[in-house]
């Protein structure tokens, strides 16, 4: 299993627009059984709408693997 963590850059004093726009994207992301499959216009919608908060070049993943204690 792996856990990823997106990591972006957010000009100061535009956190509040930026986390309105997340949460918005999240809220429709998660309302329904789809949510593993989002993508064209959905997407976008959100994606231009975060677009401007976003610090050119910040954005990245960071990607875990979990290990299972249980297989030693």
């Amino acid at each position: 299993m792996f856990v990823c963590q997106w990591h972006l850059d957010i000009p100061y004093g535009k956190q509040g627009e930026a986390l309105a726009a997340i949460r918005a994207w999240g809220a429709e992301k998660f309302a329904g059984s789809e949510f593993r499959r989002t993508r064209g216009a959905r997407f976008r919608r959100h994606s231009d709408a975060l677009a401007p908060f976003v610090v050119p070049g910040s954005q990245h993943w960071v990607v875990y693997r979990v290990l299972d204690e249980r297989q030693g």
